[in-house]
């Protein structure tokens, strides 16, 4: 990474970036953790934390698709912020075989997200389904008390 990029610091559940948002610049993380996630409000599905070292934002800056999920600090964070054209600049040398992976791995990630938070939001019906019903007195259990 780019000695130059502007150092930025997150306090912690401050926004890096959000779902659905140009991909116009990336992170890299000096320090700290950010969580990756998908959805809003209640329905938030955590997909991963990220880590100092790594680098948060590639897929929509490789891609120029929009975000495919959001990033906030978990705990207080110091990154890197680079545009993304810096990164993509570098990209166009590579051959085309490496730029469809890319594409690829992008399209594949998405498809594994919505299925997961899919999956997440049916686990927590069923979660309020079974509270709810353990909740409910029958007549059995009121005649043996």
């Amino acid at each position: 990474m780019t000695n130059e990029a502007p150092i930025v610091r997150f306090a912690p559940g401050e926004s890096l970036f959000k779902e659905g948002e140009r991909g116009d610049f990336i992170f890299h993380i000096e320090s700290g953790t950010v969580e990756i996630f998908v959805g809003q409000g209640h329905g938030i599905v955590v997909l991963t934390e990220m880590d100092s070292g790594e680098v948060v934002g590639v897929m929509a800056a490789v891609t120029g698709q929009p975000r495919l999920a959001s990033a906030r600090a978990k705990t207080e964070v110091v990154a890197k912020k680079l545009p993304s054209k810096a990164f993509t600049d570098q990209i166009k040398n590579l051959p085309d075989w490496i730029k469809a992976v890319f594409k690829d791995y992008r399209a594949r990630l998405d498809h594994i997200n919505k299925l997961y938070t899919e999956q997440s939001h049916e686990l927590r019906k069923l979660h309020k389904t079974i509270k709810a019903s353990a909740n409910i007195k029958t007549p059995d259990a009121v005649e043996k008390k």
